[in-house]
């Protein structure tokens, strides 16, 4: 079991510094994240589309990343394994807004866990699938 986090993607996209999700830096584990870069022949091609990304991580220690203003954690399916089912608390719909992630309706519409992690992969990822979700998602 891991947690769903919403983070910023850090690295310049040169060898040695790849664009990556900030959490990458914070823990030792497994990480899946959806980056979506920008189409060849269109201007920053290759370049992430967003500034930030949702990931699932699996990890031991979280303290780094829990002590990261800037790494809004979305659920822990280790301590609640029916997180997906929870409410999004108002508290990380309003970060979300602020950080340009969801539009105010879009965080008006959003209940579940589960609605969130589906309404952002597919409004902000070119690939979107759900298929492509976290086990379970």
């Amino acid at each position: 079991m891991g947690r769903f986090y919403v983070c910023p993607i850090i690295g310049t996209g040169v060898e040695g510094d790849p664009y990556r999700p900030a959490i990458a830096d914070k823990v030792q584990g497994k990480w899946t994240a959806c980056i979506d870069n920008v189409p060849r022949g269109q201007v920053n091609e290759g370049r992430p589309r967003h500034n930030w990304t949702v990931l699932w991580a699996e990890a031991v220690d979280w303290s780094l990343a829990d002590a990261d203003s800037n790494i809004l954690k979305l659920g822990d399916r280790t301590a609640d394994p029916a997180i997906l089912s929870r409410n999004v608390p108002n508290s990380i719909k309003t970060k979300l807004v602020q950080r340009g992630v969801l539009t105010l309706a879009e965080a008006a519409l959003v209940t579940t866990v589960r609605s969130l992690l589906r309404l952002l992969i597919k409004k902000h990822y070119s690939y979107a699938d759900e298929t492509r979700l976290p086990e379970g998602a």
